[in-house]
């Protein structure tokens, strides 16, 4: 039989490789399929990849990104994006992005709109710190944010981490000297818009988050971060959280000291009373999920993760993230 386009895709990945394309017993004449039975990239040879039979199954990272396989069991050209393998353009109808292309969100001038946006694109997207700007047309600078991509789908902005208090308005530049999950961690949520909340508890693992019962999102960029709980609406419960309640959330941060009262983005359970930054409804029952209310020495010292949080707590490690 003749040579395909596949088996032309084989021969030239073959060369590449410095590999001889043909079988030395055939030409291009025989009647066995003329390619070698070994394509190979110039990868080390321990990761040189033997009849493809499974090759979206085999590890596509970021450092063979561009790499051309043929791919048997579908018999289609394939490549690695960095986080996945993807038919080559036109391929069974697929739009994808040239092989040497740079991954959605590895750099600042190819960054992804969001967490969501870079899991849509590779949907293997390990959890980590990626660049993204949610508002380009704004000519906004991209920034870098962690994306945790594995609870409950992923796709989450990872805001802060700490065992005390934060302030959410000028706490929000990422340092790479206080990764993910080590308190100090911050990154800049103000402008991405959200309707679900997560709480990670490091110290148990334990995770709770939070769905906005209510059509439209939230941008923390557009309030006066200290908005009522009743202009947030009620919010559905996850994971750990106790299902007993409804919740409510409020945004809250004292950096302009209009009140003593900060304690970040605020989950709490609804009771019939919706709470204001400053009043918490005497709340002395519902789970709470809060930084250090009045940033230490006060009555509301330390962190609460589904617990009651109308009273002085001790330090715990928490992040907070959210997406939409």
């Amino acid at each position: 039989m003749g040579i395909t386009r596949f088996h032309c895709f084989a021969v030239i990945v073959a060369l590449a490789s410095g590999m001889n394309p043909l079988p030395p017993d055939e030409d291009e004449n025989s009647d066995e399929t003329p390619i070698s039975k070994e394509v190979c990239t110039s990868l080390e040879k321990s990761r040189c990849l033997s009849r493809l039979e499974n090759v979206r199954d085999k590890v596509c990272d970021l450092e063979i990104t561009g790499v051309l396989m043929f791919d048997y069991a579908n018999a289609v050209p394939v490549y690695c994006n960095g986080h996945e393998w993807l038919s080559l353009p036109g391929e069974n109808g697929a739009t994808v992005a040239k092989p040497d292309a740079k991954p959605i969100g590895s750099s600042p001038d190819n960054p992804g709109k969001s967490c969501g946006d870079i899991k849509e694109n590779a949907k293997n997207a390990p959890s980590g710190v990626y660049w993204i700007n949610p508002n380009p047309s704004a000519h906004r600078d991209s920034f870098q944010i962690y994306c945790e991509m594995s609870i409950d789908g992923g796709s989450w902005h990872m805001c802060y981490t700490t065992d005390s208090a934060v302030r959410i308005k000028t706490e929000k530049h990422y340092n790479p000297g206080k990764p993910y999950g080590t308190v100090g961690y911050r990154a800049d949520c103000s402008s991405i818009p959200f309707d679900e909340v997560l709480y990670v508890d490091h110290e148990s693992g334990h995770r709770a988050w939070f769905s906005k019962q209510s059509s439209g999102s939230i941008v923390a960029a557009r309030t006066d971060y200290n908005v009522p709980g009743s202009s947030n609406g009620l919010w559905s419960p996850h994971g750990v959280a106790s299902t007993d309640h409804n919740y409510q959330f409020l945004l809250c941060d004292n950096s302009d000291n209009s009140n003593r009262f900060f304690p970040g983005y605020f989950i709490s359970g609804y009771t019939g009373c919706y709470k204001q930054c400053g009043n918490w409804c005497g709340d002395s029952s519902s789970p709470y999920f809060r930084t250090d209310g009045d940033f230490g020495g006060g009555s509301y010292d330390g962190v609460a993760f589904n617990v009651n949080g109308h009273r002085r707590l001790g330090k715990k490690k928490m992040s907070v993230g959210i997406r939409l």
